[in-house]
């Protein structure tokens, strides 16, 4: 719970002005295994030169080592150079507690498939804070889309589309860290709508407010242990019931390791379909060479499931026009899964637009 009081400490301690709107990213500093920022920071750019707003990103957590670290620095720069970016150690107790006193919202566009319930937006929920979250797994279920905070819509490759990252993973050719990255990759957050969420909570207090309020009621009626106790026994009995009930199942090739777009394909939204649109974006403000270089997305290339030639040859085939999915398929040469998953890298970018048909 925050007081008012409690607000304006946290804000003098860290030297946030009474007009700035601070968006607070609190919890695991890692884009390859929680959330590539890469969005959200194109997003927060895109409203801070758009409005007249003065923009904060707050993150609060610790990254898992030097290289991560510089990642996120590097997109800083890059993405976001109208932004003001603080960083808050996670490992500081004190300082962690300023950061999530002192925001006015919290993010969590996680795309990553071991990203599962997602507890700190409800913990966010419980500070009074309205949440913007990505439309992802877990994150349905806590978070009521216009009620509590906003939920963005997430589209991943569809299914069929990593069989081989899968059976890489398997066989121990891939880490487990490049196995979900690589899916990551081809998981994509909504920029348009991201854009419109955080223009309207910016420059809307009284929004805020509202959603804030709504979410700690909420996080205390639902989320509140004595509740989630009786939830567990709840579905201790039901999983007895669906055991009982149960049909043998026919037998599945690497049943451990299937198709992640596969298995995971109700975490987004909604899969991308062979029949939507995709078009080169007006809105992005760096070239396709910039992004090539950024650590924070380059990390999966490979020759064989993400290559830079597979990019570019992608890039290429929509910049000589709008094209249906199916049909950039058709034209680019190539295993179909490795076409798609370029395909989703220069959405994640930017440097695309997916058009739901």
């Amino acid at each position: 719970h925050r007081t008012q009081a409690d607000i304006k400490l946290a804000r003098l301690a860290l030297r946030l002005s009474d007009d700035e709107v601070v968006f607070l990213n609190a919890g695991r500093l890692s884009f390859h295994a929680k959330a590539n920022p890469v969005t959200f920071y194109r997003a927060l750019e895109q409203v801070a030169r758009t409005t007249d707003q003065k923009l904060v990103c707050l993150d609060a957590g610790i990254y898992p080592n030097e290289g991560i670290r510089d990642g996120f620095e590097q997109a800083r720069r890059m993405l976001a150079p109208s932004v003001r970016f603080l960083w808050v150690d996670g490992a500081d107790e004190a300082g962690y507690q300023q950061a999530w006193r002192a925001a006015d919202v919290f993010v969590s566009l996680s795309d990553n498939i071991q990203e599962t319930f997602g507890l700190t937006p409800v913990e966010a929920m419980a500070a009074g804070l309205p949440v913007l979250v990505s439309d992802w797994n877990g994150y349905k279920d806590t978070v009521r889309d216009g009620v509590d905070g906003y939920r963005v819509p997430v589209y991943m490759a569809p299914p069929g589309s990593g069989g081989d990252l899968a059976l890489r993973h398997a066989s121990g050719i891939d880490t487990y860290d490049f196995y979900i990255g690589r899916v990551s990759l081809a998981t994509v957050v909504d920029l348009t709508v991201l854009v419109q969420r955080i223009e309207a909570l910016a420059k809307q207090p009284m929004l805020r407010k509202r959603l804030g309020t709504a979410a700690r009621l909420r996080a205390l009626k639902h989320f509140d242990w004595p509740v989630i106790l009786m939830q567990y026994c709840e579905l201790a009995s039901e999983l007895a019931n669906i055991r009982i009930s149960a049909l043998p199942q026919k037998a599945q090739q690497w049943p451990n390791r299937p198709d992640p777009f596969d298995l995971f394909s109700r975490f987004p939204t909604c899969p991308v379909g062979k029949a939507w649109s995709v078009r080169i974006s007006e809105k992005h403000s760096a070239g396709l060479q910039d992004f090539l270089g950024l650590e924070m997305v380059k990390y999966g290339f490979h020759p064989d499931l993400l290559s830079v030639d597979m990019i570019a040859a992608v890039f290429s085939a929509i910049a000589r026009k709008p094209l249906r999915v199916q049909e950039l398929l058709q034209v680019v040469e190539g295993a179909p899964r490795v076409k798609v998953r370029a395909l989703m890298w220069l959405s994640k970018v930017g440097l695309v637009d997916l058009l739901m048909t």
